[in-house]
């Protein structure tokens, strides 16, 4: 100890704590569940330590590292899933199963990847549907054959005479076979087959070419790499790496069209904040997978949330009913809900985020009821579509709440499901865009601007920038400033950013890239804000579980890791 403290001075105390972490961890029997919860965090350490190491100089420990972070992830994710069904403890031979599963299979390893200007590539000769000038297989070593099936002959009559689809093994043989010759006739001027070494097992299709030729001549690969004259038809080819990422990208002036397309909140606030994010998005349509996938536990509850709300002023009298009435109802609505859209939280091991989400969100929307109803409201509309013509041309949107008041005024509550600090925050710096934006269509209709707020749902908290609206509100007050002010900073930020992108420049507004001068923008606009990369097709962010708060002096070494793909 007294050396590792001399040797590392300040950083003593950890190095020790990460030694404390993996060597003298607590022991278990072989007949003695461990406890998951200590397994899953020397898992999550685990795959932190391979993701620092995939940004090693050395492409081969990269490759390597690659490997070692997926497999670590693999089995963490399968530990998340364990505890989710309330599994506390696992044994030692199912542990092993796990690990063999996660890793039994291998993983791809990135230097036979594409990269920048590669030609066209296929990994199964099947797949090869188009002639080519030139063909070029890599390894043609032996293949694994359709395997005959596990059933007897009397049960794939039975299953063939119920409907059931079954070819024949000679049939899929065949099938194989012929895809086997795809890239052999898509060759068109020049085939390259690259055999393993003398010794291995080759690919079938290299015996059928081998059967019709006498003594085939073949060059010995390392003895054309190695030699000084050049083979015919080799040629060196120079390497070309990835573009380095940049803060702006320039494309021609006048590149990015469709400027009469309506515009939303969420495509303003790229285009202001993140504009090559808007153009991936927007004008190149570029969208992610359309099949359906659960959401996280954030935007699961929020949703959740904010369906109930719609629901309950849905009724037309949901105003007059009183808070007793809302419980009941709520009590009973919630069930039903939860079913049809958050059947997740049914599952073994979630009860517990089932109970604490009832009974928190039971506070919060009696306490939003009874805000509206000491307004006081007339009618709500719950998700009220907005659009009209603007400055900024059309704009489209759903307000979550739109209140109308005794005497006509009204009034535009978005609600969010967490971020009382963050919320509070953008209403006294005058960065509502979002209400904004809203507000401003809700002018455009009425002639007059509407009072705005946010309600937070997580922790009930109604922050408003009016002080004549909701009694027993304490108003965020900010002296000179109005939603009609903070929509010319809007115009302006929009007329700025639409300038740059009509003369082709793009700014990549992310972590890690340094703003220049052009990123500046001008007097009167709105201050540039960092979007959640989470969010971001273009960036890909990792971050690891938290695990122990014992442990937290180890984690704490590995930071989250973010990388930007240019584009190609």
């Amino acid at each position: 100890m007294e050396i590792i403290e001399a040797h590392y001075a300040d950083d003593s105390a950890e190095v020790l704590a990460e030694i404390a972490f993996w060597l003298e961890n607590p022991r278990c029997a072989a007949n003695v569940p461990a406890p998951l919860e200590v397994i899953a965090a020397r898992v999550a350490c685990l795959a932190q330590f391979f993701q620092r190491q995939m940004a090693d100089p050395d492409a081969m420990r990269r490759a390597s590292s690659a490997a070692g972070q997926a497999q670590a992830t693999a089995v963490e994710q399968a530990l998340d899933i364990l505890q989710q069904q309330g599994v506390t403890g696992i044994a030692p031979e199912t542990l092993d199963r796990l690990v063999n599963q996660a890793t039994g299979s291998g993983f791809d390893n990135p230097l036979l990847r594409a990269e920048a200007a590669a030609r066209c590539y296929v990994q199964a000769p099947g797949a090869v549907i188009e002639t080519f000038e030139e063909v070029c297989w890599w390894h043609m070593s032996a293949v694994s054959l359709a395997k005959p099936y596990p059933w007897s002959s009397r049960e794939l009559t039975q299953l063939r005479g119920m409907g059931v689809d079954l070819p024949d093994t000679g049939a899929v043989l065949a099938r194989q076979a012929r895809a086997w010759l795809r890239p052999l006739m898509a060759a068109r001027g020049r085939l390259t087959l690259m055999l393993p070494r003398d010794g291995e097992e080759v690919h079938p299709a290299w015996l059928t070419l081998s059967s019709l030729f006498k003594h085939p001549p073949i060059i010995d690969v390392e003895g054309v790499l190695s030699g000084t004259a050049a083979a015919p038809g080799i040629a060196a080819v120079p390497h070309r790496p990835l573009p380095q990422r940049r803060r702006w990208w320039q494309l021609p002036a006048g590149a990015i069209q469709g400027w009469d397309r309506a515009a939303s909140f969420t495509s303003l606030d790229q285009f202001f904040n993140n504009p090559c994010q808007w153009a991936m998005n927007y004008p190149a349509r570029l969208k992610s997978s359309a099949m359906l996938e659960v959401p996280d536990d954030f935007r699961l509850l929020g949703n959740l949330a904010h369906r109930m709300v719609e629901q309950l002023y849905r009724h037309d009298d949901a105003l007059s009913w009183s808070t007793q009435h809302l419980e009941l109802w709520f009590d009973q609505a919630v069930e039903r809900i939860v079913r049809e859209e958050g059947a997740v939280l049914l599952m073994r091991g979630r009860r517990a985020q089932l109970e604490a989400f009832r009974m928190r969100f039971r506070v919060s929307i009696v306490q939003l009821h009874e805000s509206l109803r000491a307004a006081p409201a007339v009618s709500v509309e719950p998700e009220k579509p907005l659009e009209g013509n603007t400055p900024l041309g059309a704009l489209r949107g759903s307000s979550d709440l739109s209140l109308t008041l005794v005497g006509g005024r009204q009034v535009i509550i978005d609600m969010k499901w967490a971020g009382n600090a963050k919320y509070r925050e953008k209403l006294s710096k005058q960065t509502h865009v979002q209400l904004a934006i809203y507000a401003r269509l809700v002018e455009n209709n009425t002639s007059a601007w509407p009072a705005v707020g946010y309600f937070i749902l997580q922790r009930p908290e109604l922050l408003t920038t009016s002080d004549t609206v909701f009694p027993g509100v304490t108003p965020i007050l900010v002296p000179g400033a109005s939603t009609s002010l903070l929509w010319d900073r809007i115009m302006a930020t929009w007329q700025w950013r639409r300038t740059q992108i009509e003369a082709g420049s793009l700014e990549c507004v992310m972590d890690g890239l340094e703003p220049t001068a052009a990123s500046e923008p001008p007097s009167g606009a709105l201050a540039i804000e960092e979007l959640n990369p989470l969010y971001n097709a273009c960036a890909i962010s990792r971050a690891g579980k938290p695990a122990h708060e014992r442990d937290l002096a180890f984690h704490q070494r590995g930071r989250r890791h973010r990388q930007n793909l240019p584009p190609h």
